[in-house]
């Protein structure tokens, strides 16, 4: 027994060899369930599209309040049966000749009665086209929900409006996204970028995932601001990926910027950046709040992203394409889409108008609009979304420009145009785990039942397992299941005398699921002794000799031989002393204080290892107890004697009368 460690740890030895080489054995297999259509391993934390909800309206609302109010046309309230993660965009503005005072206006998205995050801008001069974009992403608890865009005025008793604005929330199962949303003011008088040391995340992937970044940043009225404007930028990994430039209406007027990016990101660490400059020499610029979201996804994910920074004139003031923003994409099926486009002037560029139109045209259909105005040398841009589902089939998004006035010239330096293509919401597999069976040391088969394939078709269906605590599951090999139905797995290369735990589980589109987690131990691995059983002999009133033979050691260098011994058909057995043996041979145990006329079972049994084995049972009966006459004083036995003399003579006398 001191030594079961020890002995585990001896058997366990010579079998590591095959479990490393059946987890190698593995890899090809996984190799060939990852091909580029599937990621057969996604993160199972990845963000899964579960619903969305959106709105769009061109209806105007005014306020001259300077706390936040609600924007009444966007309000979205919906229900979760199930804790999700939010994205929530809000893109709102007003067009040329509205109320806008020059001072600006800011915006916020409210969720569940809290402002979440907030937005600044300002036009070129007053009632000139102003817009703003706020971006959150929150964990929503199951139940009932609000979604509201709010906005404010800059100063008391001015009114500010917005025309037409776009709420959209998406909701994801999962958590693998990082958000971060900081009020502490950072500035820079740096004409080339600087990073924003309130919008830094690193961050570490498992596996390969499809990133969406947004990154949002804006300061107050009264903060340092240079009124020829500011530049905006993501960092991806050192690498600065997309930009956009901002002006403000005067000196320390509000002003904010959104940059926008999407790429596959491979397993390892990384980091993201917000980063943002002076467009002036000699200039300084602020931020007072920005919003850092990373939505990360399977890199399976459908999707489109175009970042171009070939210039783009216009004298038009009705929409025309962008031609740098253009995708053609053929949908496999019907799909939720979200569509960011986000063209920018750069302030070293100049146009000979101050106001630009950005719009988002669907299939020959314009979709949603926004704007913002600007002084023809410096930097402008807006950001405009939407959401819809398209059918499967050939589709056409286009980002779409305008100025505001015929024969006047708008240009865009930069676009970054991000689509989304989400699958609708579908019935997932359902997989049922059974018990292991035929468990030997080094072997167990594993069964499971795919019940149901849900909405897809073919599954492939597997099991993992581990060892008990261990930290990575190891994969079984995959069965391709075109209908529900029973499947089973032998994984062998176990370690002896281990407890296993493990799941059923089915692969669809790049996910899976998994049925419940059960364990399995496996067997010793080495041959037991054995003992044989001989009948009793010596047989007493109250005693007996039990008599056995160890005749093999099995795989063990000693044992302990011993008997069990009960009544017949009593509950408990009694164990004799134990006898260490290091070779096979006959071996006696004599019990005593046995009840007589009783019968009695026995056993002869081995112990190992924390183990034992028996012979067969056999039987004995305790003798009866002899009739032994009551002792009696010496003068009773004479007179017993005297008695008998008596009658013998009485006897013979009566013969000698008779012959007479």
């Amino acid at each position: 027994m001191k030594n079961k460690r020890a002995s585990k740890m001896r058997r366990k030895l010579p079998t590591l060899a095959l479990v490393v080489a059946l987890i190698l054995s593995l890899i090809p297999l996984l190799s060939f369930f990852s091909q580029p259509t599937v990621s057969a391993t996604p993160d199972p934390t990845a963000l899964s599209y579960v619903d969305s909800h959106y709105v769009r309206s061109t209806n105007p609302v005014s306020t001259t309040s300077t706390t936040l109010v609600d924007d009444t046309e966007a309000i979205l309230n919906f229900t979760t049966t199930k804790p999700l993660t939010a994205f929530v965009m809000y893109c709102c503005g007003c067009w040329s000749d509205s109320a806008e005072d020059g001072r600006g206006k800011k915006a916020a998205i409210s969720i569940d009665g809290s402002d979440e995050a907030i937005g600044y801008q300002s036009p070129y001069s007053s009632n000139d086209k102003n817009s703003i974009t706020v971006v959150a992403v929150k964990e929503l608890a199951a139940g009932d929900h609000s979604v509201r865009g709010r906005f404010c005025s800059n100063s008391t008793g001015e009114a500010v409006t917005i025309d037409e604005r776009q709420l959209a929330v998406f909701l994801f199962s999962g958590a693998n996204y990082h958000f971060i949303r900081s009020t502490t003011l950072v500035n820079t008088a740096s004409t080339t970028f600087v990073d924003d040391t309130e919008a830094i995340q690193d961050f570490d992937l498992a596996s390969d995932m499809l990133a969406l970044i947004v990154y949002n940043a804006g300061n107050e009225y009264g903060d340092t601001f240079d009124y020829q404007g500011a530049k905006y930028a993501l960092e991806v990994d050192g690498a600065d990926v997309a930009q956009q430039h901002q002006s403000a209406f005067g000196t320390n007027d509000k002003a904010g910027g959104t940059v926008v990016h999407m790429g596959v990101l491979g397993a390892g660490d990384h980091t993201v950046k917000g980063r943002f400059a002076v467009c002036r020499s000699g200039g300084t610029v602020s931020i007072r709040e920005r919003q850092l979201a990373i939505l990360l996804f399977p890199d399976d994910q459908l999707y489109d992203f175009v970042r171009s920074t070939t210039a783009v004139t216009t004298f038009s003031a009705a929409l025309v394409d962008d031609g740098q923003a253009i995708v053609n994409r053929n949908l496999p099926d019907t799909r939720q889409v979200l569509i960011i486009y986000n063209p920018t002037k750069y302030c070293t560029t100049s146009s000979s108008h101050s106001e630009l139109k950005a719009g988002i045209n669907v299939d020959a259909s314009d979709v949603s609009l926004t704007g913002q105005s600007h002084d023809m040398a410096e930097g402008n841009g807006a950001t405009v979304i939407d959401s819809r589902e398209l059918a499967a089939g050939a589709h056409t998004i286009t980002g779409r420009l305008a100025t505001n006035r015929d024969a006047w010239q708008e240009r865009v330096d930069e676009r970054q145009l991000a689509i989304l293509y989400f699958r609708l919401p579908t019935e997932p597999p359902v997989v049922v785990t059974y018990s292991a069976a035929d468990i030997t040391a080094t072997k167990a088969t594993l069964h499971g039942t795919l019940a149901s394939l849900g909405d897809y078709s073919p599954v492939s269906a597997f099991f993992e397992y581990r060892g008990v605590g261990e930290g990575s599951w190891v994969e079984t090999g995959r069965i391709t299941m075109t209908a529900p139905g029973d499947y089973v797995s032998t994984v062998s290369g176990l370690a002896p005398d281990t407890s296993f735990e493990f799941r059923a589980a089915a692969g669809y589109d790049g996910y899976r699921t998994y049925g419940a987690t059960k364990t399995f131990t496996t067997t010793t691995g080495l041959m037991p002794p054995t003992v044989v059983t001989y009948p009793a002999t010596n047989i007493t009133i109250s005693g007996a000799d039990l008599n056995g033979t160890l005749s093999s050691l099995g795989d063990y260098p000693s044992v302990n031989a011993f008997f069990e011994y009960r009544e017949k058909n009593d509950g408990s057995w009694v164990e004799t002393g134990r006898i260490t043996m290091t070779a096979p041979g006959d071996y006696v145990v004599t019990v005593v204080g046995l009840a007589p006329d009783t019968t009695f079972e026995f056993r002869a049994a081995a112990g190992y290892d924390g183990y034992r084995t028996y012979g067969a049972t056999k039987t004995f009966t305790t003798t009866l107890r002899p009739i032994v006459p009551p002792e009696a004083p010496w003068w009773v036995w004479i007179g017993y004697g005297a008695a008998a003399l008596a009658a013998v003579a009485l006897l013979l006398w009566g013969r000698k009368e008779l012959v007479k």
